[in-house]
């Protein structure tokens, strides 16, 4: 059985309720006055939530794809520090191998 996304109408149930409707007003009020008043950085990071929670899921989802990814970072970063001299690289692997290691034991 094939399910057709255009006739089972999942999205358009949530904008009938008028509680979703005002909270979703409210977050795009939330998130608009946040970027004005703080710029570029503060815009780049409400992007990069979605990005980050989803990456700590699958670490604690899968593990062994976060020790993959943790020795791709160690790779690329030890490529940086030549060229980028400055940014601690390091607290970025500590905190990595903690999600890895934490989920073992």
């Amino acid at each position: 059985m094939t399910l057709n996304y255009f006739k089972s109408g999942r999205g358009e149930r949530g904008l009938k309720n008028p509680r979703i409707l005002v909270l979703f007003f409210i977050s795009m009020f939330v998130i608009t006055w946040i970027i004005s008043f703080s710029g570029f950085v503060a815009a780049s990071l409400i992007v990069a939530i979605p990005f980050v929670l989803g990456y700590i899921w699958l670490i604690f989802e899968k593990p062994r794809i976060g020790f993959i990814i943790l020795f791709v970072y160690n790779f690329i970063a030890l490529g940086l520090t030549r060229y980028v001299p400055g940014i601690p690289f390091g607290i970025g692997v500590d905190a990595q191998l903690f999600c890895c290691t934490s989920l073992l034991f």
